[in-house]
């Protein structure tokens, strides 16, 4: 076997997709030549690709290569032809893996590093890998033949597959392939410079009617079947079909056309089942799993059709103005240079939360691996927390802590402050610990928790000065709040902690009250906590009493508190750029208009957008908006059967040209 490498290519990424170019030279021999493409956005959500070449009985050989965050470009060998050494009919599997992290991340895992560290494992995937792709065949004597790497959404953070195994529409079916059914190799299976690729900008096969095209949202026909048709209510503008599928992750996928002889098991795209209805489809069996919602890793939410272009096949790339020319866009319009009318996703400003769990034998309910440790655990995965740092600490029940003279407990956290998507599984054996709970109910000293030198203290002190978009306090009880240490009042030490001489200092202080077995409990100093901790008329208490639902929806709250309405700017816009995000359940796209008057002093109270102190500040209703949009997406994906991870929901900036 060898790689043919004489030259480097690109795998070229824009918002709508990434295709890695395999030109080959056109020798009649015998050669397998892999070509990956794919929709899924790159860098944001790819950020190392890994090839595996295995031949039956050999050594295996792998290309690891990380996505250029500038370029979204990522540098692998251009040709992948594959040439048997020996028996032309031993088996060959290739594998192709996509990670969340860069090859350099010091956080990469050994996969990464090493081609050795396998990163399938027979379906125990490496945590970072987030998508795998594999097919498995011989050769054809005298055959140069295409193998078509497709890499999906609907494989994104599947259920991993066995080695022999590949995904497709988010199901694990057998990798092998026959290799007769293959195309033979020719440069316009990869060239998107060619008449023959798929355009979805120029041609506008996805715009909608104000943008000239005739995209809508297609009508179920037939639910057990996922038919659909398009929408009858616009005349049909072309000959073609084409179907868009938007996901629970916020992200969406033009299908593909299976061909009429493609395997059942192998079908991830939408085929129409009678030719004389043409505007009629039907979603592939697993892609209809995830609208009936019994896929339990992902859920399709929509679904688009369209009739201007012909239909997409899978030997049909995407052609070079929707993956690799930064200067065409995917509505159809331009670029003047390549960095205006293009969209960057806003990165949240940092922020740090600190949660206060009462382990009083009242609380036993709560710990276990039914308890709050599931609603620790999906909340902090929650997309808009990555940049959010969290300490967790068990309530110490000590009096010792009163002194306000002293250095209190609460400077050494059970879990220290560190990335969520770093703590949160720390946090959740804490919390799944049966073993935790007290066998009294101890006074739980929350005021002094909230003395200056006590949990307020160490969110500052793990600050240290640098601009956070907030700080905050998390207290999750079930039983009623006193003033056990005399003489200072916990609601009046949360107000001055909000209340702090400078708003870079400024501490929130959220409530969460549970149920308790003992009956209703008094929650009046609980709430007048969250009350004083902030602004006036925020929900900062949230009441889980009788309705457990309320805690995740709690939790859910205050992850978009924490992260959002402050980003960090990116370095191409001013106060033009237009600030938009989509909502995932109603596909509802929103544009923020700006507001010269929103700063940090302001944030109640001036609505829409501006640029404060370096940062893309949201401020007001618009602020408050985007917030519900988040907690509703959250709370959505919760609710799913099992529970899915919430969806990424991007703000972009996008600076006009001028």
């Amino acid at each position: 076997m060898r790689f043919g490498a004489k030259t480097l290519g690109v795998l070229v990424a824009s918002s709508v997709g990434v295709v890695m170019w395999g030109g080959c030279k056109a020798d009649k021999q015998t050669e397998l030549v892999p070509g990956v493409v794919s929709q899924i956005q790159v860098p944001r959500n790819l950020k190392t690709v890994r090839i595996d070449i295995q031949p039956q009985g050999q050594q295996s050989t792998c290309f690891i290569r990380s996505v250029d965050p500038n370029t979204g470009g990522v540098q692998l060998p251009r040709t992948l032809g594959i040439v048997p050494n020996g028996d032309n009919g031993r088996l060959v599997t290739v594998t192709v893996t996509g990670y969340t992290v860069a090859e350099d991340d010091p956080s990469s895992p050994k996969s990464l590093q090493d081609c050795l560290f396998s990163p399938f494992n027979d379906g125990n995937y490496a945590a970072e890998v987030k998508i795998l792709r594999r097919s498995r065949q011989p050769y054809v004597d005298g055959k140069i033949l295409f193998v078509p790497m497709p890499l999906r959404y609907s494989c994104w953070e599947a259920q991993g597959c066995k080695d022999t195994e590949t995904c497709v529409a988010g199901a694990c079916v057998p990798a092998d392939v026959d290799p007769h059914t293959l195309p033979e190799f020719r440069d316009n299976l990869v060239d998107g410079t060619s008449n023959t690729c798929f355009s979805a900008s120029k041609q506008r096969c996805f715009a909608n009617l104000a943008s000239g095209g005739d995209a809508a949202p297609a009508t179920l026909v037939d639910a057990a079947s996922c038919t659909y048709k398009y929408n009858d209510k616009i005349p049909v503008q072309g000959s073609g079909l084409n179907v868009k599928v938007f996901y629970d992750h916020g992200e969406a996928e033009i299908l593909d056309k299976d061909d009429a002889t493609t395997a059942a098991n192998m079908r991830e795209g939408f085929i129409v089942p009678d030719p004389a209805k043409p505007a009629q489809f039907q979603l592939a069996p697993s892609l209809c799993d995830m609208v009936k919602g019994t896929n339990p890793k992902r859920k399709i939410l929509d679904v688009y059709a369209s009739t201007l272009c012909p239909s997409k096949t899978l030997l049909q790339p995407l052609c070079v103005e929707d993956t690799g020319d930064a200067h065409s866009l995917p509505d159809g319009g331009t670029s003047a240079d390549g960095g205006c009318n293009i969209s960057n996703e806003l990165q949240p400003a940092p922020s740090a939360l600190y949660v206060l769990l009462d382990n009083g034998h009242s609380m036993a309910p709560i710990f276990g691996p039914t308890g709050l440790s599931q609603v620790l655990g999906l909340s902090l995965g929650d997309p808009v927390f990555r940049t959010t740092s969290i300490g967790f600490k068990l309530l110490p029940h000590a009096m010792a802590d009163c002194s306000p003279a002293t250095t209190t407990s609460f400077a050494m956290q059970d879990v220290a402050f560190d990335a969520a998507t770093k703590v949160q599984n720390t946090i959740a054996r804490i919390v799944g610990d049966t073993t935790r709970p007290l066998a009294t109910d101890p006074p739980l000293f929350i005021d002094a928790a909230l003395q200056p030198n006590g949990a307020y203290k160490a969110l500052r002190d793990f600050r240290a000065g640098k601009p956070f978009n907030r700080s905050a306090l998390m207290l999750i009880l079930n039983r009623p709040v006193t003033n056990d240490c005399g003489g200072m009042d916990a609601a009046t030490l949360a107000g001055n902690a909000f209340n702090a001489a400078t708003a870079a200092d400024r501490i929130y202080t959220y409530v969460i009250f549970l149920d308790n077995t003992a009956g209703t409990m008094d929650s009046t100093a609980a709430q007048a906590i969250a009350t004083a901790g902030g602004p006036p008329g925020a929900t900062q208490f949230f009441d889980a009493r009788g309705n457990p639902g309320a805690g995740l929806n709690a939790v859910n709250s205050i992850v978009s508190d924490l992260g959002s309405c402050l980003y960090e700017k990116p370095a191409n816009i001013d106060t033009s750029a237009v600030i938009a995000y989509t909502d995932p359940l109603s596909q509802m796209a929103t544009n923020v208009t700006f507001n010269a008057s929103c700063n940090e002093a302001a944030q109640s109270t001036a609505d829409g957008w501006n640029i404060d102190a370096g940062r893309v500040r949201i401020c007001g209703k618009a602020c408050s908006d985007l917030r519900v949009v988040l907690t509703n997406a959250a709370n959505f994906a919760a609710l799913q059967t099992p529970p899915a991870s919430p969806p990424n929901i991007p703000v972009t900036a996008t600076q006009l040209c001028k």
